[in-house]
């Protein structure tokens, strides 16, 4: 079986589209499969019509979070509750177009054990956007036992022997692009390019961009945690 993760928050207007489109997607995928939204916490009627989805298809999971934990913590959240041999993790925004779902399967089934998708660069990319990312990367490279290429983003698929030595590492950060590196395994990538939201503005505010950057960089080395040592000593 395969399992589909999906974080949403406050993504009414576009939550029915992503299982329309992820069900027709698979329909000529030989292995079964379930579709796990992760509902983080949303204030709109996301969740409702999450409820009313289950009750139309069986094969539409969800976990209802208690609060807000964040696009990184809802992710963390379905892969931990996913029960399939594989786990994709896609955003519920439809900006992770679920027609390339069968392509990250048939690398899966090629003996692949991680399958990630990295972004390409859209002309229109806002500024402020892309530098922080490019800076981000190559800081993070040159810092990091950990190598990343730059745009890997949550698009990605894990073989259940990935997730099992993910699930139980004792120290579970928010970083899982690094933590998925860290851990190895046989890897390949693909190429893909963001969708345009079907509606309504990104749920991931600039400051969250921040802490996640800084998350990773300070998950993965020490270096920037000497640095500040050295800074204090000063």
């Amino acid at each position: 079986m395969i399992s589909i993760v999906s974080p949403v928050f406050n993504e009414e207007e576009s939550v029915e589209e992503l299982v329309s489109r992820i069900t027709g997607s698979l329909r000529d995928v030989q292995e079964s499969y379930e579709i796990l939204l992760v509902d983080d916490n949303s204030s709109d009627g996301t969740l409702g019509i999450i409820k009313r989805l289950r009750e139309e298809d069986p094969r539409v999971k969800y976990i209802s979070l208690s609060r807000n934990f964040g696009h990184q913590g809802a992710i963390w959240a379905g892969i931990c509750s996913a029960a399939g041999d594989a786990v994709l993790t896609m955003d519920g925004d439809l900006q992770h177009p679920p027609e390339l779902l069968p392509k990250m399967i048939a690398a899966w089934r090629a003996g692949n054990h991680v399958v990630f998708m990295t972004k390409q660069r859209r002309n229109t990319q806002r500024h402020w956007v892309f530098y922080p990312s490019l800076v981000f990367y190559w800081v993070f490279n040159k810092l990091s036992d950990v190598k990343l290429s730059f745009g890997q983003s949550d698009f990605r698929l894990l073989d259940r022997k990935v997730v099992n030595v993910l699930t139980n590492i004792p120290e579970k950060g928010q970083f899982l692009r690094g933590m998925i590196g860290w851990v190895g395994f046989k890897q390949t990538g693909f190429e893909y390019e963001v969708a345009p939201r079907l509606q309504g503005v990104s749920k991931w505010a600039l400051v969250h961009r921040f802490s996640f950057a800084f998350d990773g960089l300070f998950s993965f080395s020490v270096r920037p945690l000497r640095a500040v040592l050295v800074i204090g000593v000063i």
